[in-house]
């Protein structure tokens, strides 16, 4: 009998209380609690998966509140959307990628999960450069697991209109943080890593022109938004 991983049971803890409640419902009642937390802290933070979310979170509100698009958090109170501070950080597509990989075929971390899939740890993962060319382009963005879904989605309203008031570069989170810090009241003043994958060197050998234009073009919503920063 294999034992279920912690990362396991949370998932299944969390499909069961959707299953209960309704996923309708259970979204709501997550919603109303993240909006105190944004109406305290004055900020709204669209934690994008493996862009350094759970760090940003559990700075700013002391807890992590869940991966919601910015859209649906402005559909839900779109007045208090529009007068908090609305800001996200953006990563490296190719780098996120390599990022989300590593979380996948590692099961996740304490504080993330990954729904339990086989293929996490069969043929199609066994490298980086099948992954990306083989695996990634025959999945749908709409349901594919979160972490590989592209960042703009989580960003963007229907018309591709950006919805965030600042997209910050991650690879300067430090000096980001500092002006996140004046725009709104963080619980914690100073980041601390809360979010290290384990078997992060299981994919950072040098990448093929072939698994690298797969990845850009995968992702190239997201590539666009990243020309913006850099």
């Amino acid at each position: 009998m294999r034992i279920l991983k912690k990362t396991e049971i949370k998932s299944l803890a969390a499909r069961s209380m959707i299953q209960v409640l309704g996923e309708a419902r259970v979204t709501r009642q997550l919603l109303k609690r993240n909006y105190r937390y944004y109406q305290k802290t004055r900020a709204i933070f669209i934690h994008v998966p493996k862009v350094a979310g759970t760090t940003i979170a559990s700075a700013l509100y002391g807890k992590t509140l869940g991966h919601f698009r910015a859209r649906e958090l402005c559909v839900y109170d779109p007045q208090t959307f529009h007068d908090l501070f609305v800001f996200a950080f953006l990563r490296d597509p190719v780098e996120r990628a390599r990022s989300s990989y590593n979380y996948a075929r590692s099961g996740g971390t304490a504080q993330g999960m990954v729904a339990y899939r086989k293929e996490y740890s069969g043929a199609m993962f066994s490298d980086f450069e099948t992954f990306a060319t083989q695996w990634l382009p025959r999945q749908s963005v709409d349901s594919v697991d979160l972490i590989f879904q592209p960042q703009s989605d989580f960003l963007l309203n229907k018309d591709g209109e950006l919805l965030a008031n600042k997209v910050y570069c991650l690879e300067r989170i430090e000096d980001a943080w500092k002006d996140v810090s004046k725009n709104c009241a963080p619980i914690h003043a100073q980041l601390k890593n809360k979010n290290v994958n384990s078997n992060s060197t299981l994919a950072h050998k040098p990448l093929c022109a072939e698994a690298r234009q797969a990845l850009e073009k995968y992702y190239r919503k997201d590539l666009e938004l990243w020309d913006t920063l850099s």
